[in-house]
């Protein structure tokens, strides 16, 4: 899923996620323009190396850049959903960070608290 950074109101795009192995992750996330980010960071929830994947959206949470942030939100909320497990307090604290720096993708990022919320029985 990918914007034009105009905000909360953009227009999406849907891509499928890509299917990649850690060590190629790995790379292409080092190499990656603001453009290809969002799209490697929703895709790491169906890798199998839950943990990688959780530290993995928390080092990108506090980006710069409004729609890379948001997808590493969207990832731990898919990451809740498939593995059904992740530091729900880290979490959501660093989720609710990067809302409070990035205001106007606040309503996207709930999004990813509510399945959060669901998917993660406290």
């Amino acid at each position: 899923m990918t914007g034009d950074n105009k905000g909360e109101d953009a227009p999406l795009t849907y891509e499928e996620t890509l299917e990649l192995a850690r060590t190629e992750t790995e790379a292409r996330l080092a190499a990656a323009d603001l453009e290809d980010l969002p799209l490697l960071l929703v895709s790491l929830p169906d890798m199998d190396e839950a943990d990688w994947v959780e530290a993995t959206c928390h080092a990108y949470l506090d980006h710069d850049d409004p729609w890379v942030a948001n997808a590493a939100a969207t990832a731990l909320g898919h990451l809740a959903r498939i593995h059904g497990r992740l530091d729900t307090e880290k979490t959501v604290a660093g989720i609710e960070a990067a809302k409070t720096r990035h205001p106007e993708m606040a309503g996207r990022m709930d999004d990813a608290l509510s399945d959060i919320a669901f998917f993660i029985k406290r």
